[in-house]
């Protein structure tokens, strides 16, 4: 089974395919537009590399966060960027309806993090970014 991994920003999307056979995913990230772009170009040029990608590397599945809780939000988050949010998670979700993928599967930061890098145990650690950098090297 082959999947796209997406976490979607205007900014820098960033995705990752495996097939379920590689030692290592393959992965990357998309530039879809800039404080000029508007929200119709961000889209389009969100659908024309998911094209280009299913091309070269066809995916059968699709995980993607969900877009924003505007109940959750805080701080200076504006109509714009939770329009912006909502209009990319919907575009996936029609593209997968439109290629023949099998599935898209929303899956939210809090339930796959821990996992990458590391959880909170009971042997003391502060958080679980402690956890991730306990093991870097230092120079």
């Amino acid at each position: 089974m082959t999947y796209l991994a997406l976490d979607l920003s205007k900014s820098s999307t960033g995705w990752c395919w495996w097939d379920g056979e590689a030692a290592r995913p393959l992965y990357g990230h998309w530039m879809l537009g800039s404080e000029y772009s508007t929200p119709g170009q961000v889209f389009a040029k969100l659908h024309a590399l998911m094209v280009d990608h299913y091309a070269l590397m066809p995916f059968e599945g699709v995980f993607v966060e969900p877009p924003l809780n505007p109940a959750q939000l805080q701080g200076h988050t504006t109509i714009q960027t939770i329009r912006l949010a909502i209009g990319l998670a919907a575009h996936v979700e029609s593209f997968v309806h439109a290629y023949p993928c099998r599935w898209i599967h929303e899956c939210n930061i809090d339930s796959w993090r821990p996992d990458f890098i590391g959880r909170v145990d009971d042997a003391g650690l502060p958080s679980s970014k402690g956890a991730a950098f306990s093991t870097a090297p230092t120079r």
